[in-house]
């Protein structure tokens, strides 16, 4: 069997242990990527930023999502998750196609939203990088198209006056979305 070459893009390093080839959105690019030689998989863990097509339609690239697909798609999945009231997820690892979060996925695998967010992020790293990552690149699964209703999710961008404002508040969130 011959090896599989990858590599990780990632602009949040969750573990002092974690490494990324790329962890810059500025260096994520046709041209950089060149320098990799051929590459079976791109895996982009936890980056904010659009992918652009030029990346996408020549390499393969694999995102994981914090959410159960197509629930979710957007910014800011735990924590949109989070003030919805739900306790537990599904990290998707999707295809990257036009659209936002809406490839065909390869696997999801659950996750716990308990504990703090550091919490939250530690276990999604272990899952991306020791089970996810190794299933994809030994199985090398076809994905399969998102089935069911599609939600979005706005990104997150508030103030330390927002996140206090909500938390001092008595509102309880209505998940309008179900």
């Amino acid at each position: 069997m011959t090896s599989t070459k990858t590599i990780i893009v990632s602009n949040r390093l969750v573990n002092k242990d974690d490494e990324a080839d790329i962890t810059s959105k500025n260096d994520f690019t046709a041209e950089r990527l060149k320098v990799y030689g051929k590459l079976d998989y791109i895996f982009v863990p936890f980056w904010s930023w659009y992918i652009p097509a030029e990346i996408y339609k020549k390499w393969n690239v694999v995102i994981m999502h914090c959410t159960d697909l197509p629930y979710g798609r957007g910014g800011s999945p735990v924590q949109n998750l989070i003030v919805r009231g739900f306790t537990k997820t599904k990290i998707s690892a999707l295809k990257c196609t036009k659209g936002i979060d809406a490839g065909p996925i390869y696997c999801q695998v659950p996750l716990s939203l308990e504990g703090t967010a550091e919490n939250i992020y530690d276990r999604a790293d272990d899952i991306i990088r020791n089970a996810i990552i190794p299933f994809i690149k030994v199985q090398q699964p076809e994905p399969s198209p998102q089935k069911g209703k599609v939600v979005y999710f706005d990104k997150w961008v508030c103030t330390k006056k927002d996140v206090l404002r909500a938390i001092n508040s008595d509102y309880e969130w209505k998940d309008t979305d179900n």
